[in-house]
């Protein structure tokens, strides 16, 4: 299968579809090499799909994979649909066109449909069939779709706010332009872990909860940079896996703090994130499956037991302090004691606490003092280790996908480029090197943690 580096994947700002226009899914978030790939398009006229892999090729951020497809598409006479209990909306189009995938690389895919004038990327993952001896890329499927208000509503709302929100979310539908938000916390963290040269495996959210076991034998599994919504089964399968002695990190802030579980939709099984955000509405209100956050009753299951740490603050802002320069993942960053990361605090953050259920020993390699709402919090990187030799690495802030991409926004830097860049592809190294905690034993600096106040703004 051809694969030609090419810089049309971006696509430019005034050629960037809205979605009122017209509309393109797929299939699919997440599939094998050889799989099927449907293409479901609402538009009027020529339209073109090509596939366009996300990787480093010598700066240029992506490649063409195969030919695509050229084809004539109509708009679809069907209205979106609501589902009166859940008020799931879904496109429900048929589908235009199928892609064959056989020969297509694994790895992070934008599937760039261009129609009327204008252009969309959807994003996909091309699974990798064995995960074992690799460094795992997890795409974050399951948040990218709470996030989607295609249609009106999404977990966050509908119209008229919150209360009218949707109590689960459909992949039989577009993406909103209004925020795409894989271009901050999945591709700046592809493109850094390809440019690496470690031998790298891809899976998402959506396709480890349905295959927990799919993780076993992996070097190290990283987390996306904004990993929200997790299953139970997804859960119990990085459990497992750092339990097996494989590596985890947690590159963003806020992961594993809505609970969530999956169910069918019009384009067949597991098309559905279901997510009350209450266990008095969801009628498995009494199970471990409830969707509320993890940390609460019916059944609490604190992200803190496999972060190390917890979601604390929105929104956050603030520089990121070192505290141990000579902490292995900073080797060549240049940092010294008290060396300040412009910006990297944001907009939400997370911090250890003095609690029971914090893994110990675990190390505080930067703590930084950070602006919370009208308070002031901290924001902690933190790294345990596991007497099976495993090693969690977790940022504790969200803003580490954006330093990636050399976003201009909360007082980032090219500081905080390098910053994040020099760290992760260390991290990536290191797990291929692993397992982290037999190489590199925590610290113990829980006593630092009992120091700090201990209110957590997001209770």
């Amino acid at each position: 299968m051809p694969v030609t580096p090419s810089a049309a994947w971006q696509i430019p700002d005034q050629n960037r579809a809205t979605g009122e226009q017209w509309g393109a899914y797929l299939g699919a978030s997440s599939l094998l090499p050889g799989d099927a790939l449907t293409v479901h398009i609402s538009a009027d006229g020529p339209v073109v799909v090509t596939p366009y892999r996300i990787g480093d090729y010598g700066g240029i951020g992506g490649a063409q994979v195969g030919p695509g497809a050229s084809l004539t598409a109509t708009r679809s006479p069907t209205a979106p649909q609501v589902d009166p209990a859940l008020l799931t909306t879904v496109a429900g189009w048929p589908e235009t066109t199928r892609l064959d995938t056989a020969g297509w690389p694994a790895g992070f895919y934008l599937v760039q449909v261009a129609a009327e004038g204008t252009a969309t990327n959807i994003p996909l993952v091309v699974r990798t069939a064995d995960l074992t001896d690799k460094v795992v890329f997890i795409a974050g499927d399951l948040t990218w779709q709470a996030y989607n208000n295609w249609g009106g509503r999404s977990l966050y709302g509908g119209p008229g706010g919150f209360s009218y929100r949707s109590f689960g979310v459909s992949f039989d539908r577009p993406y909103s332009s209004e925020w795409e938000i894989w271009n901050e916390f999945d591709v700046p963290i592809v493109r850094t872990l390809e440019a690496t040269g470690v031998p790298l495996g891809y899976t998402s959210v959506g396709a480890v909860a349905v295959d927990p076991a799919s993780l076993l034998g992996s070097e190290g599994a990283i987390s996306n940079g904004h990993d929200e919504y997790w299953t139970v089964s997804y859960r119990q399968a990085l459990i497992a896996a750092r339990d097996s002695g494989s590596d985890l990190a947690f590159l963003g802030a806020n992961a594993g703090y809505w609970r969530v579980r999956l169910g069918p939709g019009p384009g067949g099984e597991n098309r559905t994130v279901i997510g009350y955000k209450s266990a008095a509405l969801d009628p498995l209100g009494g199970s471990a499956e409830t969707t509320a956050r993890f940390r609460d009753p019916p059944q609490p299951m604190p992200e803190v037991e496999v972060l190390g740490q917890m979601y604390d603050c929105y929104p956050s802002r603030g520089d990121a302090t070192i505290i141990d320069p000579s902490f292995f993942l900073f080797s060549g960053t240049g940092t010294s004691a008290g060396s300040r990361i412009p910006g990297l605090i944001g907009i939400e953050s997370d911090r250890a606490f003095a609690r029971p259920d914090t893994p110990r020993p675990i190390q505080v390699p930067a703590l930084s003092e950070t602006l919370c709402e009208d308070g002031v919090s901290w924001s902690t990187m933190t790294y345990y280790t596991t007497g099976n030799g495993a090693g969690v690495f977790a940022t504790g802030t969200m803003n580490w996908g954006p330093a990636l991409a050399g976003a201009d926004r909360g007082g980032l830097t090219p500081e905080s480029t390098a910053f994040t860049g020099t760290v992760t592809a260390n991290l990536a190294k290191a797990m291929a090197a692993g397992p982290m905690g037999t190489m590199h034993p925590a610290r113990d600096d829980f006593g630092l943690i009992e120091q700090l106040p201990q209110q957590n703004f997001a209770d």
